[in-house]
Parts: C-alpha cells; sequence; structure tokens
C-alpha cells in the first residue's frame, strides 16, 4: 500500500496530537483531583506544617523569627496558635483549589486545541488514503 505525502503529514500530525491529548488529559485528571481532594495533592512540606500546633509553630518562627525581628517575635500559643493553624490551613486548601481550577481551564483550552488539530488532520489523511486507492 502506497502511501502519499499528504497522508503521510496528515497522520503523524494526528500521532502527535493524540500523545499530546493523552498527556494533557492525565493533567487534566490531576486537577480535578485536586479540587476534590486539595489537601491529597497538597505539596508534602506545606501539609506537614499543618499537621499540629508544634509543627505549625515551627513553621511560624522560621518565617517570621528572621532577621532583626528574630529576638522580637513570639510565636502564639494555645487557642490563638491552634485557630491561626486552621485559617492557615484554609487558606491553603483554598488556594491549592484555585491552582487547580486555573490548571485544568488550561489543560481543557488545550485539549479542545488538540481535537481541533486532530479532526480536520485525520480528515485529510482519510481523503488522501481514499483518493490514492
Amino acid at each position: 500500500m502506497k502511501r502519499s505525502v499528504l497522508e503521510i503529514y496528515a497522520l503523524v500530525v494526528c500521532f502527535f496530537t493524540v500523545v499530546c491529548f493523552v498527556v494533557y488529559l492525565g493533567m487534566a485528571v490531576w486537577s480535578v483531583v485536586s479540587l476534590s481532594a486539595p489537601e491529597f495533592t497538597m505539596n508534602g512540606l506545606w501539609w506537614q506544617q499543618y499537621q499540629s500546633d508544634e509543627s505549625y509553630k515551627e513553621h511560624l518562627v522560621g518565617i517570621y523569627g528572621r532577621g532583626t525581628d528574630k529576638d522580637n517575635y513570639v510565636a502564639p500559643t494555645g487557642q490563638a496558635l491552634t485557630d491561626a493553624r486552621a485559617k492557615a490551613f484554609g487558606e491553603q486548601l483554598a488556594t491549592e483549589r484555585h491552582s487547580a481550577a486555573t490548571e485544568l481551564i488550561h489543560n481543557i483550552i488545550i485539549l479542545l486545541i488538540n481535537i481541533l488539530v486532530f479532526v480536520p488532520h485525520w480528515r485529510l489523511a482519510s481523503r488522501a488514503r481514499q483518493s490514492a486507492g
């Protein structure tokens, strides 16, 4: 079976769009997981600092206890520390969801572009095959 240059070109474009589609589909699925379970996809270092008041306090001291204010910074204790940790954790989850949503939209746009490139090239390959046969 002899193939025309046009058919080969169209099939090569189709091949690469399918590869790109599979990669971005996987990324889109990960974004959906991140939207539905942001605590699961959160960076491990961020996750760790919210697991206990002590780890959150170490995080605060690490951030605010630097430079000239090192000696002046006093981390909250007791219920104030627990409340601050819960609030910060909620804010971090919101940030994770926002990032996942924007990434999902980005991936959907690329998937749509893939489809818009794939369909005409698949038709072009089919027509080239029919005209050669």
